[in-house]
């Protein structure tokens, strides 16, 4: 009789959270292959937008580890994920931010930290309604559209980029320039573009300023050489990758792996031309020594040392071109990648731990396609 009492509880009990939307996710039945995806994010997990402006999330919430739907809104247009994929943070069409997962640094920006914390659903980061941009892991930073940078979580190694190592709550407005345009994070170091195409880095910096100190940091926002054209970098505390206006692509820092794809193993303290091609983006894997990029013509491009997704596990020193499709966006991740085609359709490959969201935990050396569920 008590273990039929503790049978009924324990199926009430779960009844009532799945009521309230606790562990609820929507039914599972049949796989969506008309899903169309205009931008993604990833670390050890992802986060990402659809045509429709619905957010997704490889969240560990679900069993099957395949990508979740956040909420039912369909004004989303901006998602970024970090802390290796348990927090994401994304703007909606007024402006407003969101995040939800982990806050074990305080980068959800609601005035807590919590370790144990870790919510599915968003929750508002204030109510300001300027966000622009926002990108994070285990802190977060976000640009609003007055150009003005902002700043919260863990400060280790000044990454925050506020002149401390102290922990930041709620956002907090880094320096008073107000020509921010671009914004990137990465476990221990930060980096920036401003409107005058100028390149910044902090925190952890290591290599990428030129010094031979492979724990250098730096506290507030430092520029990088002093050339103007920067569009876009991806950086991860030992190397950089960028893109300037002339849409080519250049690498410095670590490389005794080789990471920076020049062709050799040679450590490079200042901006060191790839190739002559010309690139529309480039993403450094977080904490693990392999690139990922994609060229102007729409070709996608790997090298390091990693799962590329050219069937191998071998060790690229120069850019290898991944299959003959064209691609639109492409994030490297923490062993994993996962990037859209130009058809809208998601794609994943790499190391995998249940974590690329194929619904395997299959070690996956070429792009697989990721399906949700309807």
């Amino acid at each position: 009789m008590k273990e039929k009492l503790s049978k009924t509880f324990l199926a009430l009990s779960l009844g009532l959270l799945l009521g309230a939307g606790v562990f609820a996710q929507t039914p599972r039945t049949s796989v969506d292959t008309t899903a169309q995806w205009v931008s993604i994010d990833a670390f050890t997990r992802g986060v990402g937008i659809r045509t429709d402006g619905s957010l997704w999330w490889w969240s560990d919430i679900t069993s099957d580890y395949r990508p979740a739907r956040v909420g039912r809104d369909t004004d989303w247009v901006h998602a970024a994920t970090g802390s290796f994929g348990l927090t994401y943070a994304a703007i909606k069409k007024d402006g407003s931010l969101w995040a939800g997962g982990s806050n074990m640094s305080g980068q959800l920006g609601n005035g807590t930290s919590d370790d144990g914390y870790r919510s599915h659903s968003p929750t508002r980061v204030g109510r300001d309604t300027d966000w622009l941009s926002v990108a994070l892991d285990s802190h977060t930073l976000a640009i609003k559209k007055d150009g003005s940078l902002w700043a919260w979580g863990s400060n280790v190694c000044g990454k925050l980029g506020d002149g401390t190592e102290t922990q930041r709550l709620v956002p907090t407005r880094i320096g008073r320039d107000n020509d921010w345009v671009f914004v990137t994070a990465a476990q221990h170091c930060s980096a920036a573009i401003k409107k005058d195409g100028s390149l910044w880095v902090w925190g952890n910096v290591g290599l990428t300023l030129g010094g031979s100190d492979y724990a250098a940091e730096r506290h507030v926002p430092t520029r990088v050489g002093t050339d103007n054209d920067w569009v876009f970098a991806s950086i991860d505390g030992s190397k950089v990758a960028a893109i300037k206006k002339d849409s080519s692509l250049w690498a410095w820092g670590y490389n005794e792996i080789g990471g920076l794809g020049d062709g050799s193993r040679s450590n490079r303290l200042s901006p060191w031309r790839i190739g002559t091609d010309t690139w529309k983006t480039v993403s450094v894997s977080g904490g693990t020594a392999f690139t990922m990029g994609i060229k102007t013509d729409g070709s996608l491009w790997g090298w390091g040392d990693g799962y590329l997704g050219d069937g191998t596990r071998s060790n690229r020193l120069s850019p290898v071109r991944i299959g003959t499709d064209t691609w639109t966006a492409v994030s490297a991740g923490y062993g994993v990648t996962i990037a859209i085609k130009t058809d809208g359709t998601l794609w994943g490959w790499g190391k995998n731990e249940g974590n690329l969201g194929d619904g395997t935990s299959d070690i996956r050396p070429s792009p697989v396609r990721i399906e949700v569920w309807q």
